[in-house]
């Protein structure tokens, strides 16, 4: 499923700079979701358009019925959504990098000033992620719902009539698609989680100075 290692990175420099909160989300987005799309998706989503097969003998029928089906592959969409959902945490690092070296440039720069650009940066970085997160979820409910079904009718042109296709391992793929929204769900919840936390540190660094 592609190779992971260039994303991997640069989220292993997110996590140096990130808090505890952010820490989890980090390790979830490794392992319950880029690991287990590498790892489980190819499995699961190999067959997914060579097992689709529909009652029909009219050419080009079953491939105007998979697409119907499935607009969008579900493996494809949680690639993608890992991608835009990891681009805030590398937009945030690479404005954190050049913030430390505007720091190393300007030796009698307020560090109070310089560490309230960071918190800001890192505020607005989670807030994009929440957005991106919401979107995906509300993405991956219009577009596949929480089932996927084991008969699909098919009433596409160029197909005759009314034609029913049947989906390889639909159980599999359905308690798949479930638990992906609930770590998409679980990532969204920490990120709000988060947002209070940070707010509870501006706060605390307002009173501090």
């Amino acid at each position: 499923m592609g190779d992971w290692s260039i994303l991997g990175r640069f989220l292993t420099e997110v996590q140096n700079h990130s808090t505890v909160i952010g820490k989890i989300w980090l390790t979830m987005l490794l392992i319950f979701r880029i690991l287990l799309v590498t790892l489980v998706g190819d499995a699961v989503y190999s067959d997914e358009q060579s097992k689709f097969t529909c009652n029909t003998l009219q050419p080009g029928c079953n491939n105007v019925c998979y697409d119907t089906f499935a607009p969008v592959s579900h493996l494809r969409f949680w690639v993608f959504q890992i991608v835009l959902v990891s681009t805030p945490s590398i937009f945030y690092i690479c404005v954190d990098q050049s913030l430390l070296e505007e720091d190393l440039r300007e030796v009698g720069k307020d560090p109070t000033e310089l560490s309230s650009q960071v918190l800001l940066t890192y505020i607005i970085h989670v807030v994009l992620r929440s957005i991106m997160e919401i979107a995906f979820l509300v993405g991956q409910y219009y577009l596949f719902g929480f089932e996927v079904p084991q008969l699909f009718r098919c009433e596409t042109y160029p197909c005759p009539n009314r034609t029913d296709c049947f989906v390889s391992r639909a159980t599999e793929k359905t308690i798949f698609l479930n638990f992906m929204f609930s770590i998409s769900l679980g990532c969204f919840i920490l990120n709000i989680v988060e947002l209070h936390y940070l707010g509870y540190i501006k706060q605390m660094t307002i009173v501090c100075a």
